[in-house]
């Protein structure tokens, strides 16, 4: 498989079984995960997708996971 720097999925793209499959075989140093404000301010309301997320950590579970967020909230 050729060499991949970067990977940008939404997490609507992770739950598609060629993209786990593919996942599978990669070499992934990390998984981060933007827009984490929005899970702990709109909770269940925001995008089912992100709930999901956990779910490939099964697939590659020795691989950290940084949750990023860009808005500052007062």
């Amino acid at each position: 498989m050729e060499e991949i720097k970067f990977l940008y999925l939404s997490p609507e793209r992770l739950q598609n079984e060629l993209v786990q499959t593919r996942i599978k075989e990669m070499n992934i140093n990390l998984i981060t995960v933007d827009e984490a404000h929005c899970i702990s301010e709109w909770g269940h309301n925001f995008s089912p997708a992100y709930r999901l997320i956990n779910e490939i950590r099964e697939l590659i579970p020795n691989t950290p996971v940084l949750a990023l967020s860009a808005t500052a909230i007062n």
